[in-house]
């Protein structure tokens, strides 16, 4: 599946919340609220935590 998405022409950037500025926070909250769509989640869950939340955002 990899070379699959490299062949595409996409990249993946690994980054900590706490090292993206207010600009790329809020681009990245808002592609996640998009993905998650407006049904509630339940059983297992990808998104077990939520982009930023303190528990997050600590070193």
């Amino acid at each position: 599946m990899v070379k699959r998405i490299e062949r595409n022409g996409y990249t993946t950037q690994v980054r900590r919340v706490r090292d993206l500025d207010d600009e790329e926070l809020e681009r990245v909250r808002r592609a996640a609220a998009d993905w998650r769509g407006t049904d509630t989640e339940r059983g297992f869950s990808m998104a077990l935590g939520r982009i930023g939340a303190p528990a997050t955002a600590t070193p």
